[in-house]
């Protein structure tokens, strides 16, 4: 992908923060993949440019949906197939993997960014509440889910499966 410059609004900054929101819209689903980035600051002040280090940027993929939906039964040879829809889209050209217990599964190939991801795990495991987590371009979803009351991490129920 080709470099970018994004002009940020001088609200959104100040002597020692910068500020951007990664659009999550359709047009926005084409521009930002998933995967790893490369961020740098420049700055423009009395006719001189000065650029900052660069500094890495991890974009993770977001499990919007799996189906089937749970308690999920495995066929006749004990194999399962897992469909997921993820966001922000996934090249057919990109690389994507589904962790799962202690596998790393590659999906099925695909011809669109469009299509949903297609995991299929032979000899699927008997599993209850197992956590799922898709791998773009080496960057991993982030399966926790923020509490209010008291604030802390767990694990999102949408990003578990049960397979029976």
């Amino acid at each position: 992908m080709a470099p970018q410059r994004i002009t940020v609004p001088s609200a959104d900054r100040s002597a020692t923060e910068v500020r951007l929101a990664v659009p999550n819209d359709v047009a926005a689903q084409t521009e930002w993949r998933a995967g790893p980035y490369t961020v740098s600051i420049i700055v423009s002040s009395d006719g001189k440019t000065h650029v900052a280090n660069a500094l890495p940027l991890l974009l993770a993929p977001g499990i919007t949906n799996i189906s089937p939906p749970n308690t999920i039964s495995r066929d006749a040879s004990g194999d399962v197939t897992l469909t997921l829809t993820v966001s922000p889209r996934v090249l057919p050209t990109q690389t994507a993997t589904l962790l799962f217990t202690d596998r790393e599964i590659a999906a099925q190939s695909r011809t669109a960014d469009t299509d949903p991801l297609q995991f299929e795990i032979p000899d699927a495991p008997v599993v209850t509440d197992a956590v799922v987590r898709l791998r773009v371009d080496e960057v991993d979803s982030i399966p926790f889910e923020r509490t209010d009351t008291p604030p802390r991490f767990q694990f999102a129920a949408s990003q578990k499966v049960t397979i029976t």
